[in-house]
């Protein structure tokens, strides 16, 4: 089954000590047309540029918002 996927323009992560990192320009591997295999799972990668404040260390979480359409 093909499927659109649209990911975010950024991602925000906070960590425990209130600061915060953001990764943007994200790209991915997916191709033109995804398509779900036989067991209904689409696997692919997704990275970006990851900026970070010079005082930000520690460790850090946050939501990766993707929103998946079956066509």
């Amino acid at each position: 089954r093909f499927v659109r996927v649209d990911l975010p323009q950024q991602i925000v992560l906070h960590g425990i000590r209130g600061g915060t990192i953001r990764v943007d320009s994200l790209a991915t591997d997916l191709k033109s047309a995804p398509r779900l295999d036989s067991e209904g799972i689409l696997q692919f990668r997704f990275g970006g540029a990851l900026h970070v404040d010079s005082n930000v260390d520690g460790d850090f979480r946050g939501d990766v918002p993707i929103t998946v359409d079956y066509l």
